[in-house]
């Protein structure tokens, strides 16, 4: 059995998150939802999807506003208004 860094790390700090993540294979319960993460992680989901598609080879520049809201995550934020905008805010960055 290996054993990593994170691993010992994760242990000496709770023995129980320890079991939940390596034992059980549950760590999205832990998972944090800020709107910052949420926002990385929708337009990381989106470049994904993107450029494991061919790119321009499957998908167009204006494909990439339809991934971005297939991928878009609103956990963490607020309300609607705050999520929308911030989506508004990954499209200019994507585009």
């Amino acid at each position: 059995m290996k054993f990593y860094p994170s691993q010992l790390k994760t242990y000496l700090q709770c023995p129980y998150k320890y079991h939940v993540f390596y034992v059980e294979r549950r760590s999205r319960e832990f998972r944090i939802s800020t709107p910052a993460l949420s926002f990385g992680r929708s337009v990381h989901n989106a470049l994904r999807a993107f450029y494991g598609g061919g790119a321009f080879g499957r998908y167009g520049e204006n494909d990439l506003e339809e991934l971005l809201r297939a991928n878009w995550q609103a956990e963490g934020f607020a309300d609607e208004v705050g999520s929308q905008a911030a989506q508004s805010e990954a499209l200019e960055l994507l585009l």
